[in-house]
């Protein structure tokens, strides 16, 4: 993470004079530009992402054209799906796991269908699916310190059960909570076990909002991930095609030396 901030601190921060542009034409390249994009999509920092474009545009306009450039277009990134991450981000953090789950239903359905659709017989869960079903369970969580056990136990009954069976180590953690009384007391929660104590902290939310954020991300085949995809298939061909020309140029270096002997 360091590095990737690094970079990005580095391409901002740099005057743009005729010197420093000759020094930095062999070092700017499509590789970093998308390192440091997939860092602030990811974590959703819009408006930086947004600023980091405009300075990429600024310093191809500088350089030759030769050496320019060619950067992710800005109409190709989903900006509104960064608001809605961030929303969906943000909810969860904050234990609104009913607003969370509103949020996916409605802009990105495929993702909650494939929760609300019954497994068939035999067929694992995708991450998918186990990724909503611990955001269900924070809920049951969210539920129990704010509501009450009898609400909590209803929630568990629709939510969670019919999914016990594909989740049962987890699921039977969470819901042991419920012979716990008064969550939100500190000193009840002194006497409970470090794996409980972990349950209901601020860092199983930030978790989970991780978990979802990688999930949505994994869902959708944004112009940045193709870019990656198309960068490694044509890398993996061009160290395929070093590696046979070394080849060759062992075998005949192996030749010539048997021929002079």
């Amino acid at each position: 993470m360091n590095s990737i901030l690094f970079i990005f601190i580095f391409f901002t921060s740099t005057k743009l004079n005729s010197n420093n542009i000759r020094d930095m034409e062999g070092h700017i390249n499509n590789d970093s530009r998308a390192i440091v994009m997939e860092y602030l999509l990811h974590y959703c920092y819009k408006n930086t992402a947004k600023a980091f474009l405009k300075e990429m545009r600024l310093l191809d306009s500088c350089i030759s054209p030769e050496n320019k450039q060619v950067l992710l277009n800005e109409t190709n990134i989903e900006w509104t799906t960064i608001d809605v991450r961030r929303d969906i981000q943000n909810a969860i953090q904050q234990g609104d796991i009913a607003k969370a789950f509103r949020l996916i239903e409605l802009h990105f359905p495929s993702i909650a269908k494939v929760y609300n659709t019954p497994l068939e017989t035999n067929q694992p869960p995708s991450r998918s699916h186990y990724v909503l079903h611990k955001l269900r369970c924070q809920q049951f969580i969210e539920t129990l310190k704010s509501v009450g056990d009898m609400e909590a136990i209803e929630f568990a009954q629709r939510y969670i059960r019919p999914c016990f069976e594909y989740y049962k180590e987890y699921t039977e953690t969470i819901t042991a909570l419920i012979a716990v009384k008064d969550l939100n007391n500190d000193t009840v929660k002194d006497g409970l076990s470090q794996d409980q104590k972990d349950l209901l902290s601020q860092n199983q939310r930030d978790s989970i909002a991780d978990e979802v954020n990688e999930m949505i991300l994994e869902s959708r085949q944004t112009a940045l991930e193709k870019l990656k995809r198309q960068h490694t298939i044509v890398q993996t061909e061009l160290d395929g095609q070093r590696r046979q020309e070394l080849l060759k140029n062992q075998k005949e270096a192996e030749t010539l030396e048997k021929v002079s002997l």
